[in-house]
C-alpha cells in the first residue's frame, strides 16, 4: 500500500500552470485531505471521504475560502486518480458532494475611487497626441480594457491580431474557467488600436510570421514581436498611474479596476443586471450583483442633481394647479 501523500507531487506535476505559490497552497490543502483518509489506499477512496472531510473542516471553523479551495483541490485529485486508472469510483458522486457541500463565498465588489480610473481612461483617450510606441500601446490597452471589461492577463494579453474583428469591433476569447466569451470594443479603442499597430508595422513585418498570429500587445523590449504578458502590462499601467496621479491615488490604482468600472458603468447607465452579466461574462449573476452598491451611490448623486436643483422646483415643472 502506498502512502497517499506520495501521490501529491505526481498530481501537482500535472498542473503545470500553477505558480510556485499556488502549488504550495494546493499541496497544503491536499495534505489536509489526505491526512484525513491516510489509512486508505487511493483505490479505496469514495465520495463519502470528501463529504466527511468538508464536515471536519467546517467543525474546525476553517474559513469558507480555505474550505472551497480544499474541495476544488480534492476534486481535482479524484479526477486525476481516475484518469491515471488508480481509482475507479464514481466521479459523478464526488462532483455531487463537492457541489452540494462546497461553501458559497459572497464577496463585495471593491469600493474604489472612480475618479482614479477616469483619469487613466482620460489619458488614454488622448492617444493621438502620443509619440512613443509604448504610450500608444498602453493607451490602446486601457481603452480596450475599459470598453470591453476584459481581464488583463487571461484575455487581453493573450489575444492575437487575428482574433480581432476590426469591422465588427469584437474578439472571441477563452477566458476564466476555459469558457469562450465575446469582447466588444468601443470605436475609440479600435482607432487607438489601429494607430498602435500602424506604428508597429515595420517590426511586425520583420517577424517572418503571419500578422494574424502575432500578439495584439507586444513587449517592445527588442526588435522581435513578443507578447506582452500580464506582469508587463500591470507594471506599465501602474507606471502610467504614477505619472498621472498623486502618490496616494496612484497606489490605489489597479488595472483590474478598469473591469470593475466597466460593470459599474453599465449598471449606472442601464440598470440592466442581465446585460451587465453577459457583457462582463460572469457565470453567476450573483457576481454582477456585487456591483449594485457602487451603482446606487451614483443613483443617489443623480437623484440630488435632478430633483434638488432650484430652477426645477417650480410650479411650471408640473404645470399650474
Amino acid at each position: 500500500m502506498t502512502n497517499l501523500t506520495d501521490y501529491i507531487p505526481r498530481y501537482l506535476d500535472q498542473k503545470r500552470k500553477l505558480t510556485t505559490k499556488s502549488r504550495a497552497t494546493y499541496a497544503f490543502v491536499l495534505n489536509l485531505f489526505l491526512s484525513h483518509v491516510d489509512e486508505k489506499d487511493i483505490s479505496e477512496l469514495t465520495h463519502k471521504d470528501l463529504g466527511n472531510f468538508i464536515t471536519r473542516l467546517e467543525k474546525d471553523r476553517n474559513a469558507k475560502a480555505t474550505i472551497s479551495l480544499a474541495v476544488s483541490a480534492a476534486l481535482g485529485f479524484y479526477r486525476w486518480a481516475a484518469f491515471e486508472r488508480m481509482w475507479n469510483g464514481s466521479i459523478a458522486d464526488v462532483e455531487y458532494v463537492a457541489e452540494e457541500q462546497k461553501p458559497t463565498i459572497v464577496t463585495a465588489a471593491p469600493d474604489y475611487d472612480r475618479t482614479v480610473v477616469a483619469a487613466v481612461v482620460e489619458w488614454a483617450s488622448s492617444y493621438t497626441q502620443y509619440k512613443t510606441i509604448l504610450e500608444k500601446r498602453d493607451a490602446f490597452l486601457v481603452l480596450a480594457a475599459s470598453s470591453s471589461g476584459a481581464r488583463l492577463g487571461k484575455e487581453l494579453c493573450e489575444l492575437t491580431r487575428g482574433q480581432v474583428d476590426w469591422e465588427r469591433g469584437r474578439a472571441i476569447v477563452i477566458g476564466k474557467g476555459s469558457k469562450e466569451g465575446k469582447l466588444l470594443f468601443s470605436d475609440i479603442a479600435l482607432d487607438a488600436g489601429r494607430a498602435y499597430l500602424h506604428e508597429r508595422a515595420e517590426m511586425d513585418g520583420r517577424s517572418g510570421q503571419s500578422l494574424a498570429s502575432l500578439p495584439l500587445f507586444a513587449r517592445h523590449h527588442n526588435i522581435t514581436t513578443k507578447a506582452l504578458g500580464y506582469a508587463g502590462a500591470y507594471k506599465s499601467l501602474k507606471k502610467r498611474a504614477q505619472i498621472l496621479l498623486d502618490p496616494e491615488k496612484a497606489a490605489a490604482f489597479h488595472p483590474h479596476l478598469l473591469r470593475h468600472e466597466f460593470v459599474t458603468k453599465i449598471l449606472i447607465e442601464t440598470g440592466n443586471l442581465k446585460l451587465a452579466q453577459e457583457l462582463a461574462r460572469h457565470t453567476n449573476i450573483g457576481t454582477t450583483q456585487r456591483y449594485a452598491h457602487l451603482a446606487e451611490e451614483d443613483q443617489d448623486r443623480w437623484h440630488k442633481e435632478i430633483f434638488n436643483r432650484t430652477d426645477r422646483i417650480t410650479g411650471d415643472q408640473y404645470g399650474s394647479t
